[in-house]
């Protein structure tokens, strides 16, 4: 299977995980994908608020958002290029990014497992010119 975010199952745990849990669990709240996603754009959403500055409006938010080229949401996704993902890549294949990147788990006795990654390194990226896939490259988000 292929998340499309960071499998909560990679070891090590990134921070941006951690955080997810701590807090969920603070307020009663059981993690799973939705859940994940609120995470996400509510991190997205604090992150345009604060690039948009103390007089920021809607639209200094989106704005700022816009300028983004490299979001990843502290490595909980893979990279966001937010000059380009609102292009359609079918009719601009420049708007594509030059890696495909995915993490994947398999389900194991009824639980998700990591699978292909290499330890802290748990996202495999395949560049957009190599036709074979058979050269990836692991990588991993955090602190990018």
């Amino acid at each position: 299977m292929i998340p499309q975010f960071l499998a909560f199952e990679q070891t090590p745990q990134i921070q941006e995980i951690k955080d997810l849990f701590k807090y969920a669990d603070k307020i009663g709240v059981k993690v799973g994908e939705f859940t994940a996603v609120g995470w996400q754009i509510a991190s997205e959403f604090y992150t345009g608020l604060r690039g948009a500055g103390p007089e920021f409006s809607q639209a200094k938010v989106v704005n700022y958002l816009n300028t983004l080229t490299h979001y990843t949401d502290n490595g909980f996704l893979q990279p966001l290029d937010w000059t380009k993902a609102h292009i359609d890549p079918i009719k601009n294949p420049d708007a594509r990014a030059a890696k495909e990147c995915a993490n994947f788990v398999q389900v194991q006795n009824g639980k998700f497992v990591p699978k292909f990654g290499q330890p802290d390194k748990p996202w495999v990226c395949f560049g957009r010119d190599d036709p074979t896939v058979d050269h990836p490259t692991y990588t991993s988000f955090v602190g990018t």
